[in-house]
């Protein structure tokens, strides 16, 4: 019961926060906070991850790596851009499993989250977002 309410409660804030940037996002790139909750259980459950890098640049950037970085660390979690320049993750997925996100340097209270997208020719990190 309380798995289910946590995890519907991260799903209705991601959802309302997703929504609320979408004007942003259109045009100018941006990202939302990802809420985390620790389950009785041990698990952390997440709202979803959402990116999009500027549309700035004319290059095709599908599939290109994003790193993803917590507290300025880089996490072993990676993204990649789809033809939106929105990042997910390899499944195409916008939320990490429990698994993940246990291994990521979180702790209590806030966290800084980073995206880099990382250029396959030449791995230049031009194009930064934080949430």
């Amino acid at each position: 019961m309380m798995r289910a309410l946590a995890r519907r409660a991260a799903q209705t804030a991601s959802s309302t926060f997703w929504a609320g940037t979408t004007s942003l996002t259109d045009t100018g790139g941006g990202a939302t906070d990802v809420i985390v909750v620790s389950h009785p259980s041990g698990l952390f459950l997440c709202s979803s991850f959402h990116a999009q890098l500027p549309r700035t640049s004319k290059q095709d950037l599908l599939g290109c790596k994003v790193q993803i970085f917590v507290n300025n660390v880089p996490s072993p979690l990676s993204m990649v851009l789809d033809r939106d320049l929105i990042c997910c993750f390899e499944d195409g997925s916008y939320r990490a499993s429990p698994e993940e996100l246990q291994s990521l340097n979180l702790r209590p209270g806030r966290n800084l989250l980073r995206y880099e997208l990382v250029h396959p020719c030449n791995n230049d990190r031009s194009f930064s977002l934080r949430a």
